[in-house]
């Protein structure tokens, strides 16, 4: 098992890819997260069209291309790499 920390702990990488961030529904994860510079919105719900930023429509890019939205997903992480 493990232990869940509050603890503050020193920044280890200083350019980090990736953030997942998690929470209760309708808190402002999103409207929060669309505005930090050079982010993407990986829309795995068909919602960013209620933002303003940079986003990537995974259902829509699936479908438009005959694709699995896992594939597409992983053409992206290619791209992002």
């Amino acid at each position: 098992m493990f232990e869940l920390s509050f603890d503050v702990k020193k920044a280890t990488v200083l350019e980090p890819k990736f953030l997942i961030v998690y929470s209760k529904p309708k808190v402002g994860k999103t409207n929060l997260l669309m505005n930090l510079p050079n982010s993407l919105l990986v829309d795995l719900e068909n919602g960013a069209d209620f933002y303003d930023g940079n986003s990537f429509n995974v259902p829509k890019i699936a479908k438009q291309n005959n694709m699995h939205q896992i594939k597409v997903l992983n053409e992206l992480a290619k791209k992002i790499d």
